[in-house]
């Protein structure tokens, strides 16, 4: 099991994803509930005594975006950027994304796929280097 050693102990289950508390604090926050209230409401006593409630939300919205580009969903990564605003029709956006995190399966590599979404930038570069493309 990978960890982010960024994260609080206890916040990310098997897969990556933050846990169901964690889940809901940013979905409360993204909805428009200030980030100390959202992180005590959900999260209790997990932030660290040196750790700002905008700064856990901002470590659990880094992982849920890291975790939709693992799963090669960058059109949903995207919507955790910092620079997206926070407004009701952003905050649905959001829950669907959400919503959407348990069911992500981890895709399979296609064989016309481009060498760049499944191999590191080194060997990729490489790789192009020689003509490669694609897994093909």
């Amino acid at each position: 099991m990978k960890i982010n050693p960024c994260v609080t102990v206890g916040q990310v289950t098997d897969d990556g994803l933050p846990d169901a508390a964690a889940l809901a604090a940013l979905r409360a926050w993204y909805e428009g509930l200030d980030s100390r209230t959202a992180v005590q409401r959900y999260l209790g006593k997990r932030r660290g005594i040196s750790e700002s409630s905008r700064g856990l939300l901002g470590r659990i919205r880094r992982q849920v975006a890291d975790f939709k580009r693992n799963r090669h969903r960058a059109d949903l990564a995207a919507l955790f950027e910092p620079s997206g605003p926070r407004n009701s029709k952003h905050a649905t956006a959001i829950a669907r994304a959400l919503d959407l995190l348990p069911r992500l399966m981890m895709p399979q590599p296609q064989i016309g796929d481009e060498i760049e979404h499944w191999l590191p930038l080194r060997i990729a570069t490489a790789l192009r280097a020689a003509g490669i493309k694609t897994l093909a």
